[in-house]
C-alpha cells in the first residue's frame, strides 16, 4: 500500500516536495501551468511515471483504501472540479498540438476511472470528443482519442 498517497490525500499529508494536496488547489492557473510533477500526486495511476519517478502509483490495495475513504472522495472531487476549471478557462484556445495538458487529461481519466469516479473520466472524454469536432479542436487527433477510450474503458 501507498501510505504517502493515501495521507496525501485523506490525513493532509504532503507530497515528494513537501506540499499538500490543499496548497494545489489553490495554485493559480498560470502555476498549475508551469509546475509538471503534482498531477501525478493529485491523478495517481498503476502506471509509474516517465516524468516524475518519485510520484506514487497505485495498487489495489491503495485503491480499496481510497475508495472506502468519504474524505478521499471529497478531495478527490475537488480536485476534479479543479482541473476542470483549469482546463476550461472561457475557451480552449490555449490548447496546441502535443500540448502537455492532453497527457494530464490521460492521467485524469485512467485516475478518475480506477478510483470510482468513472463518470468524470467519461465527463471529460466526451467534452473533449466534442471539441475534436470544432475547428478550434484539430490539435485533438484520433490517437488521443483512442487513448482516451481506453482510459475510460469505453469501446
Amino acid at each position: 500500500m501507498n501510505r504517502k498517497l493515501v495521507e496525501f490525500y485523506t490525513r493532509g499529508g504532503k507530497d515528494i516536495q513537501g506540499r499538500r494536496l490543499w496548497e494545489i488547489m489553490v495554485w493559480s492557473n498560470s502555476y498549475l501551468e508551469m509546475v509538471h510533477d503534482y498531477i501525478q500526486w493529485v491523478f495517481p495511476t498503476k502506471t509509474k511515471s516517465q516524468f516524475n519517478p518519485e510520484a506514487p502509483v497505485l495498487d489495489d490495495e491503495t485503491i480499496a483504501v481510497l475508495i472506502a475513504s468519504p474524505v478521499f472522495h471529497a478531495n478527490f472531487e475537488k480536485s476534479i472540479k479543479r482541473m476542470n476549471s483549469f482546463w476550461f478557462r472561457g475557451n480552449v484556445d490555449w490548447m496546441q498540438p502535443g500540448d502537455h495538458n492532453l497527457l494530464r487529461m490521460s492521467r485524469f481519466m485512467e485516475s478518475c476511472r480506477l478510483l470510482g469516479h468513472r463518470d468524470s473520466a467519461i465527463d471529460l472524454f466526451e467534452r473533449m470528443e466534442y471539441i475534436s469536432t470544432q475547428k478550434h479542436g484539430k490539435f485533438i487527433s484520433e490517437e488521443n482519442l483512442k487513448y482516451w477510450r481506453k482510459a475510460c474503458e469505453l469501446k
